[in-house]
């Protein structure tokens, strides 16, 4: 959460999903990740 709060404020004109995309896509390019991961929705985060 605290990742996601700092990225909102460095994205504050993109919407939660876009900032949720970035920070997972750079989290999966940072541990090798090989499978995908679909976000969760606006609504779910928002919760």
């Amino acid at each position: 959460m605290a990742y996601f709060s700092m990225g909102m404020a460095l994205y504050s004109d993109g919407s939660y999903e876009d900032v949720f995309a970035q920070l997972t896509d750079g989290l999966s390019w940072a541990s090798g990740w090989s499978e995908s991961f679909t976000p969760p929705s606006k609504s779910a985060i928002f919760q």
